[in-house]
């Protein structure tokens, strides 16, 4: 898994090989909603400031379609930046721009722990 993150916005990606997929030989949907969280979470950690980090509160996806083809990406941008809680979404496709999923996710800014 590979990431790119800008201030407004991430992308993160993986590559579909038969270790990710499930029983009918497509992504698996917890990969799915890993590499989504992954999008949301790894962009909400990086806005908060010095000392401070995220955890999920709560994540949402829905699936829309499915693919065999050799890539995922998930790009994750924010709805809602407040003081404690971060409100995210997400966009999951593969690399023809086939929409796979979109998820939500909820974020809780906590102090970092040493």
């Amino acid at each position: 898994m590979v990431g790119k993150f800008e201030p407004e916005a991430s992308e993160v990606r993986i590559p579909i090989t038969p270790v990710i997929h499930n029983t009918i030989k497509v992504p698996h949907g917890g990969i799915i909603a890993t590499i989504a969280d992954a999008a949301m979470g790894g962009l909400a950690s990086r806005s908060v400031p010095e000392g401070y980090n995220v955890v999920t509160t709560n994540m949402n996806v829905s699936y829309i379609a499915t693919t065999t083809n050799k890539e995922l990406i998930a790009r994750g941008r924010f709805v809602h930046k407040g003081r404690q809680t971060l409100v995210m979404e997400c966009d999951i496709e593969d690399e023809t721009g086939r929409r796979l999923a979109i998820a939500t996710g909820s974020f809780f800014v906590i102090q970092r722990r040493l």
